[in-house]
């Protein structure tokens, strides 16, 4: 059957357990929607800590790198709040090594990259690839947000 298995370390796999994909799946839908008190229901509904699940469509990062999906970015901020609040970690790395900054760069989301920055999060993080968040925006031309980023230290030359 389909399960994710986060790297140890990372989400259940500390602990050794697995959260199923259609579980994770519904913690997923309700962050995406920006719902806080759907994300509450599934929480109680499945006895699992938000902390816990992994996004399988965000390369196995967390709920805070699956909330940068909502475009709307007081919402967005709004959830990462409270993801944090109940022990979601805004610094995890997902499996391309990517913490939510790099999603939200590429966005554009500059409200939410400025959030992210005072949440701790490297600004000059190297993924994978070898590169920082700042590098995609520059690509995408997302000159505000390189705005930001540089405004927090970010290195490119």
């Amino acid at each position: 059957y389909n399960k994710i298995l986060p790297k140890p370390g990372q989400g259940l796999g500390a602990s050794g357990s697995f959260v199923p994909v259609p579980m994770a799946q519904s913690f997923v839908e309700a962050v995406k929607s920006g719902n806080i008190e759907n994300l509450i229901q599934e929480t109680r509904r499945y006895n699992v800590q938000m902390r816990d699940v992994i996004d399988p469509a965000r390369f196995g990062g967390n709920l805070i790198s699956t909330a940068t999906n909502i475009q709307d970015e007081d919402k967005a901020i709004k959830m990462m709040s409270f993801l944090i609040e109940n022990g979601v970690d805004p610094m995890q790395r997902d499996n391309l090594k990517q913490t939510p900054l790099y999603y939200t760069s590429r966005d554009g989301l500059n409200n939410v990259c400025q959030f992210l920055a005072d949440q701790g999060l490297d600004v000059n993080n190297i993924d994978t690839y070898g590169q920082n968040p700042i590098f995609y925006a520059v690509n995408l031309g997302r000159l505000d947000t390189c705005k930001v980023l540089k405004e927090n230290g970010s290195d490119h030359d």
